[in-house]
């Protein structure tokens, strides 16, 4: 089960195996999913950079930073959001690794927190 699709349609194929190894593979489906109330999840990190999926509840200007928990800022800057899905990329080269708190503002000043440790 998937338990965080992304808003739209979404693809999915079942494959099964046997305890003997025998394998079945089933068609490919489309499940269509609604569009989910403003979120932000991790897509990824590495070393280079952080890249996060941010579901905006309307297009327009958004804000992004990234704060250690000291609450010195260490990444901050505008981000041109689209209603629904998006991916935000925060570079990460030189930060040490850390937990610190990702904050989106949305185009219509809802704001998302997500607290990250590198």
């Amino acid at each position: 089960m998937d338990a965080e699709p992304l808003s739209g349609k979404n693809l999915y194929r079942l494959r099964q195996v046997d305890k003997d190894g025998k394998s079945t593979t089933y068609k490919t489906i489309v499940v269509q999913a609604a569009q989910q109330a403003q979120a932000i999840r991790i897509v990824s990190v590495s070393n280079a950079e952080l890249v996060l999926s941010v579901t905006a509840a309307a297009q327009g200007n958004g804000a992004i930073s990234f704060t250690d928990m000291r609450g010195s800022v260490l990444h901050s800057r505008t981000v041109q959001l689209q209603q629904g899905d998006n991916l935000i990329r925060i570079p990460m080269n030189g930060m040490p690794k850390q937990m610190g708190i990702v904050q989106v503002k949305g185009a219509q000043a809802e704001r998302m927190h997500l607290k990250v440790i590198l």
